[in-house]
């Protein structure tokens, strides 16, 4: 089967990053962010990864950004193989909807704060799962943004329209701006019909103006069921249906047969432009500090500055401009240059994450519970979900035991292609709903139509470059000019991962390309780099933040 290492490895990395994120959330003691002597009283350093996890944990849209770009790869290889427009449009809605059914599902029984919590609670309130279900989470985003584009592309598609590549990136990029200009109207009417949608408490438990009320009848469940992609929280598809189109975008680059070597580039140019479009927007409008970066709220978009006057935009503009940037330039440094495979066996620890990532987003507090119930007993401190209390080090510890139980988990599990998991599920249900056991010549199992087969998937793929180790297009010492750049950006940009790439790619580029100048110059860039990376980590983890001096 083929596959694009970038798409995995960025899947997985973007489920990793989400439970590292919710569990350092959920353990460790963030209450000296909450007031200006305990910041003081903190390294910069330490704020440094405060803003960091701020920053990275409203990275949600780059699953989002992923799965629009394989949803977009699948149904091109679909129509290139022969496939009608109409079967490739049926497959991609109603897998659209089946994941939307799914989406409701976990969220209102089998996700941590579903009915499972009442459970923990004593409570059991079996309306949580009605009501519960209407929380406009990243898997909701998903499937309405597969039903949209399945719509869209279809359009495009008719009479070979698919092929029309440049055309047709034209469109979702109109498109894209349309939604973002679209999103405060929308949000400010849905306010004008529910005050204070959707965040308004009605007074019972987590239930908020966006969940039907406990006396709703039909009507009002039909009409917020449209609402929730509208304006719901977290992630409405307005704006989050723009970061799709800018997905889709990049699934027809990457599928294009006259493929241009100079995309990555267009693509990391695109990303910072639209990074630089929010903090123009950000001081033409004179908007406050939390605009640029909200300290709270920062992955309830639609909550950011109330959700009104555009003050969600800057941040929406930063994150989604560096997701577009970071996806490019992965792109250009595996399968633009021959480095699929050797990428797919040094990642696995992360693709791995993402071979059933709906099953962990919905399920890994509750996986998480084993081996914190462990931890508590053998060291006699309560390290379970939402203790709130822990210090960094022992934070860290324990949620590195978490994510290697997981992963053995995960090891055992792959025996069986996943057989069980969320995913089995809807891929059994969308084969059936299809008809594709019975069109099909392959005879298997009824439970075999949904398995993740793990062999064709994840070690022996056929992992696709879009162009071939050590050509160069006619560009000499193509790779060590790279590696220049980003001992550039290492300098410019001090993160010791950069750094770290930036080394990779320079041995990489000697070997082929052999010694000259703009090596030379990447390896003296890249050892500046390091130098310096470390030694403002130490300056920064000794400063303490009180002696700059400034309030928060």
């Amino acid at each position: 089967m083929k596959r694009f290492i970038t798409l995995d490895i960025l899947r997985g990395a973007s489920i990793l990053g989400m439970i590292f994120l919710h569990l350092v959330d959920d353990l460790y003691d963030l209450s000296w962010t909450t007031t200006q002597a305990g910041l003081d009283n903190h390294s910069i350093a330490e704020i440094f990864l405060l803003i960091a996890g701020i920053f990275f944990g409203s990275w949600a849209g780059l699953f989002l950004l992923v799965s629009a770009t394989g949803n977009m790869v699948s149904m091109h290889d679909a129509l290139e193989k022969g496939k009608t427009v109409r079967s490739v449009v049926i497959k991609q809605v109603v897998g659209g909807f089946i994941l939307l059914l799914f989406g409701f599902l976990a969220e209102g029984t089998l996700q941590y704060y579903g009915l499972f919590q009442t459970v923990r609670m004593g409570t059991m309130d079996f309306t949580r799962i009605i009501w519960k279900g209407f929380t406009m989470e990243t898997i909701h985003t998903i499937a309405w943004c597969m039903i949209i584009n399945g719509f869209v592309q279809g359009l495009l598609s008719l009479n070979h329209g698919h092929s029309k590549a440049k055309r047709n990136m034209i469109v979702y990029a109109i498109l894209a701006i349309v939604v973002v200009i679209a999103t405060q109207p929308i949000w400010d009417w849905l306010k004008t019909i529910y005050p204070g949608y959707p965040f308004t408490s009605t007074g019972y438990m987590d239930r908020i103006v966006q969940n039907p009320g406990p006396d709703a009848g039909a009507g009002e469940y039909i009409l917020k069921f449209f609402f929730l992609p509208l304006g719901g929280l977290p992630e409405p598809i307005f704006p989050f249906l723009a970061v799709s189109f800018l997905g889709s975008m990049i699934g027809i680059a990457i599928t294009r047969k006259d493929i241009s070597r100079k995309w990555p580039k267009q693509g990391v140019l695109l990303g910072m432009l639209i990074v630089v479009a929010g903090f123009v927007v950000w001081i033409a409008a004179d908007m406050p500090f939390s605009s640029l970066l909200p300290l709270d709220n920062f992955s309830m978009f639609s909550r950011i500055g109330g959700g009104a006057g555009w003050k969600w935009l800057p941040w929406i503009c930063f994150i989604t401009g560096s997701q577009v940037a970071l996806t490019s330039l992965m792109f250009r440094l595996i399968e633009f240059r021959g480095n699929a495979r050797n990428a797919a066996e040094r990642s696995k620890f992360v693709r791995k994450f993402g071979m059933i990532p709906f099953t962990l987003y919905t399920f890994h507090r509750t996986i998480a519970m084993a081996p914190l119930l462990l931890l508590s007993w053998i060291f006699q401190v309560d390290m379970t979900i939402d203790v709130h209390n822990l210090d960094g080090w022992t934070s860290l510890g324990a949620i590195a035991v978490c994510l290697l139980f997981m992963y053995g988990l995960m090891l055992l599990w792959e025996r069986k292609d996943y057989i069980g998991s969320l995913e089995w599920m809807i891929g059994t249900i969308g084969a059936y709903a299809l008809g594709i056991p019975r069109r099909s010549g392959e005879k298997m199992k009824w439970y075999r139509w949904g398995a993740r087969d793990q062999q064709k998937l994840f070690y022996n793929a056929e992992w696709i470059d879009l162009f071939p180790r050590g050509d160069n297009g006619g560009v000499e010492c193509r790779d060590s000019k790279l590696a220049m750049k980003m001992g550039i950006a290492a300098l410019m940009l001090p993160i010791g991962l950069g750094s770290a790439i930036g080394i990779s790619l320079y041995k990489t580029a000697r070997t082929i390309e052999g010694p000259n100048k703009y090596g030379t110059i990447a390896r003296g860039l890249l050892v500046a780099a390091i130098m310096f990376n470390v030694t403002l980590i130490v300056a920064l983890a000794l400063i303490k933040f009180g002696a700059l001096g400034i309030s928060l």
